[in-house]
């Protein structure tokens, strides 16, 4: 019994608060001044200041300060480089007297923001300056030679509108004016000083964010977080597809048909796979075999190895080696091309295939840049290891998305005789290749369709064919081709993994 007692009276408390919560600025009339610092501290941590005279319509219950938490975008607009790890050390004063017995924090029910609830005071007073100090762990990043603290000081999660809103970071003392990077178009800067940036606005209606950069070696040796161009392109692209959704949805329906009908669609591709077979043992070797003109080696690959329901690991298998026929795809089209700094990627083209493009702006991701061009080097394979290693989630996803741009037969394909045809020239490729195939690396591939081989050349369509395994992609060189090779491999075996 006691037991029971013990579990209501927590949830009424948890319920009483969660009400203040909702409730605790509703009789606010005017947020008079906002005046923030943040200290940037060498350890990597920020040390925040914040002073906010409030008004009220009636004599005060309470007030809430809400941050927007990083949520990769679904609910509110902070970014990755936005992100932070932690608020800690949280300490409040109300009209110069310290209340922290007052204050309750932590996120939000909804997990879209971290909220400093300061409780009933009793004030009599209907204009209040509230004073909130924190620490903030994981909010300044290393960008290359510099740390980059960009952050959403008012964000979505706070309704209230402000006015005479000031921001100042404050930079370590080493720090010249000179080195401190700010974008100067930024609509809130108002100036540098010799070790601090200033931000302000009259009036905020919705959110106000700063960034300020400076040179990381100011900071002490792994102190900063970690960040990933490629994590914030994949984020920005989920979220695109979140605003795609009901025509996702429309899509996955239409293949709910494809996959009731999947038996007699397999039945029908036995009886044109057996017929090939026929005609190729009838007409005896040194007929030469290619694609039919508008297939491509990924797009023919994936005509006659559909998903497999049975065996979906066998498919998952071959996704990194589509992957890797695609980029000899690129290099035979002169997407890529060979040059004596390395392979350079070129800019997707609207025309380019929705999964070329996709291909090309992976690789440009992890490029190096040289005098506007986009390089892989000897140093491309380190880059993508780094990403396999702190974002392996990301290489995967991204590795599925990239597998279902392919174009794939739908159930009306095999009611055209035209694609059945196609079909069988297809397969009949896919024989060839069969019976032709020796032991290849991916880089003796790769060195081949540089030379100028084509990708439908059945020698080069049996890569497709080969038992998957990580090591077919292995290579020990510093070249530009082994590189490609390594980071293949490191990809195959996160998505094999996952």
């Amino acid at each position: 019994m006691k037991k029971i007692i013990s579990v209501m009276i927590t949830l009424v408390i948890t319920a009483a608060l969660c009400v203040t919560a909702f409730g605790a600025n509703e009789d606010v009339k005017s947020i008079t001044s906002v005046d923030i610092s943040a200290q940037l501290n060498a350890d990597g941590t920020v040390s925040v200041e914040e002073s906010w005279v409030v008004e009220f319509n009636t004599l005060p219950t309470g007030f809430s300060r809400s941050i927007d938490v990083y949520d990769g975008g679904v609910t509110n607009s902070v970014s990755l480089m936005q992100k932070y790890d932690e608020i800690r050390d949280i300490s409040v004063t109300v009209n110069n007297t310290v209340v922290d017995d007052y204050v309750t924090s932590g996120l939000s029910s909804s997990g879209t923001s971290y909220d400093i609830e300061i409780g009933d005071l009793g004030l009599a007073s209907q204009t209040v300056t509230y004073n909130i100090s924190y620490v903030i762990e994981g909010a300044v990043k290393e960008i290359g030679d510099e740390g980059n603290f960009s952050f959403v000081f008012i964000g979505d999660s706070f309704v209230s509108t402000c006015n005479n809103v000031t921001i100042t970071v404050i930079t370590p003392e080493s720090v010249g004016m000179d080195n401190i990077s700010v974008d100067e178009e930024d609509s809130h800067f108002e100036e540098k000083t010799d070790n601090s940036a200033t931000f302000s606005a009259s009036r905020v209606g919705k959110t106000f964010a700063v960034s300020v950069s400076v040179p990381s070696s100011v900071f002490d040796d792994d102190s900063l977080a970690s960040y990933s161009a490629f994590t914030e392109k994949f984020n920005s692209f989920k979220s695109g597809f979140l605003a795609a959704l009901p025509w996702i949805i429309a899509v996955i329906a239409a293949v709910l048909v494809v996959i009731f009908v999947l038996f007699w669609d397999k039945i029908r591709r036995y009886k044109y796979e057996k017929e090939t077979k026929q005609e190729l043992r009838d007409e005896g070797e040194g007929e030469v075999h290619l694609l039919p003109e508008g297939i491509s080696a990924c797009v023919g690959y994936k005509m006659i190895a559909p998903y497999s329901k049975a065996k979906p690991k066998n498919t998952s298998k071959k996704v990194p080696y589509l992957f890797g026929m695609a980029v000899l795809e690129c290099v035979e089209k002169g997407r890529i091309l060979n040059c004596d700094e390395g392979l350079m990627i070129m800019e997707p083209k609207e025309d380019d295939p929705a999964y070329i493009q996709s291909v090309l702006k992976f690789l440009r991701t992890f490029s190096a840049q040289e005098l506007g061009n986009y390089i892989v080097d000897s140093r491309f394979a380190e880059k993508v290891q780094r990403e396999c290693e702190t974002n392996y989630d990301n290489i995967g996803n991204y590795l599925t998305a990239f597998y279902h741009l392919i174009p794939t037969i739908n159930n009306k394909f095999f009611k055209n005789n035209e694609n059945i045809e196609k079909y069988e020239k297809v397969y009949a490729v896919k024989i060839a290749a069969s019976e032709g195939k020796r032991k290849k690396n991916y880089n003796e591939y790769l060195s081949a369709v540089i030379d100028g081989a084509r990708t439908d050349d059945p020698d080069i369509f049996a890569m497709m064919l080969v038992s998957s395994s990580g090591k077919f992609f292995e290579e020990s060189g510093r070249d530009k081709m082994s590189a490609i090779s390594d980071a293949l491999g490191m990809m195959y075996k996160v998505y094999a993994k996952k």
